[in-house]
């Protein structure tokens, strides 16, 4: 498994994903030499403060990014802003894809426990159950609601409380701003969020192209709303 996923990353060129420079086997222990992304994460320019507009144009290209790797059918099971680093100061890249599981598959450890940043889960993840691309775009859709509000989506004091909330409960929706540009955004949002799989886009590219729409339609409005 992990020779075909180090396969596929390295057929993708470094496009949006972080570079593989090599590969081995040190011992009994598999390793990798990863290319030095210097401009930062994600989390550092979301406690910096963005604006609506960079919030979204950063999650465009991030759809773009897990439209490439889902193409190779992979699931990265673990977006969160700590695992989106940037090569300058625009180009986004996917790094950690140490749990990255096939389509049909599951992100369990050897005894069982799942595998992932709580948080960011998608529901089925949380359950142990087979999962596609469009798990990835659940995670997703809790990074744009925490980019929205300040705030993630679900948020509990232990692991069981946030897979219940996950699994069962809605967002707080009044957290996120008013205004029409807003509530234009709130459509997406909540398709990326469903806790369905059949209810969410069908693809990251579809994804892609509803955040793609509404910046061409409120690109305006949107650049000029600050970050909640």
């Amino acid at each position: 498994k992990f020779c075909e996923r180090y396969a596929c990353l390295c057929k993708l060129n470094g496009r949006s994903v972080v570079r593989y420079l090599d590969a081995g086997i040190a011992g009994s222990w598999p390793y990798v030499v990863l290319e030095h992304l210097s401009a930062g994460d994600l989390r550092r320019r979301m406690a910096a403060g963005l604006t609506t507009f960079s919030a979204l144009e950063i999650l465009q290209k991030l759809a773009v990014a897990l439209a490439d790797v889902h193409a190779g059918g992979f699931v990265h099971m673990d977006v969160k802003p700590e695992n989106i680093f940037f090569r300058d100061d625009r180009t986004l890249v996917l790094i950690d894809f140490n749990i990255s599981t096939p389509f049909g598959g599951v992100a369990r450890s050897a005894r069982g426990d799942v595998l992932g940043s709580p948080f960011y889960m998608s529901p089925e993840q949380g359950r142990g159950l087979p999962v596609d691309g469009r798990s990835d775009l659940f995670s997703v859709g809790c990074m744009f609601y925490e980019m929205l509000t300040g705030k993630r989506p679900f948020h509990a004091e232990n692991l069981m409380a946030i897979f219940f909330k996950i699994t069962h409960d809605d967002p707080n929706w009044n957290t996120i701003p008013s205004g029409p540009e807003y509530d234009a955004l709130t459509p997406i949002l909540s398709k990326a969020l469903a806790k369905d799989l059949g209810q969410r886009y069908e693809n990251a590219t579809q994804f892609a192209l509803a955040l793609r729409d509404y910046l061409a339609t409120y690109g305006t409005s949107a650049s000029a709303a600050s970050h909640a």
